[in-house]
Order: C-alpha cells, then sequence, then structure tokens
C-alpha cells in the first residue's frame, strides 16, 4: 500500500506536447525514460546520457560547434 512518503517521478518531453504541458514520459525499468511520440531519451541519474534522438545530436552538433568557435577567437 502506498504511503505519502511515496513518489512517482514524472519526466517529460521538452520537444512534444499534449495540449499546453510537455508530454509525460515513458519509465522504463533501467532507469530511461522515453517519449512515446519522437523517442527523446533521458536518464534523471546520469544528467550527460547522450540522447542518440536525432534532434539531440543536432543541439549537441550546434553547441559544440559554437563553443568551438568561440573558443578559437579567445586564443
Amino acid at each position: 500500500m502506498p504511503t505519502l512518503t511515496d513518489t512517482t517521478l514524472i519526466v517529460r518531453c521538452p520537444y512534444c506536447m499534449t495540449g499546453i504541458d510537455f508530454r509525460q514520459m515513458s519509465a522504463y525499468k533501467d532507469g530511461r525514460f522515453v517519449c512515446d511520440d519522437c523517442a527523446h531519451t533521458v536518464r534523471p541519474s546520469e544528467p550527460e546520457y547522450p540522447c542518440t534522438w536525432h534532434t539531440c545530436f543536432v543541439l549537441l552538433r550546434e553547441t559544440l560547434l559554437i563553443d568551438h568557435r568561440s573558443h578559437l577567437l579567445t586564443h
């Protein structure tokens, strides 16, 4: 039986919407949360977890390019 201290972690996809809220991601036993619409994946216990979803790759690439360019400008 649940107690008052039991909690359920709810993780929402930063890309997909349901009405006016971000879509809740499905929890898996291995600790991953996956969006049923776009397949974006996170592991709350691993903040640096690399999602293999295409958009995440693009965002990571752009971030690295911007960081690399700014690094070149300062040296």
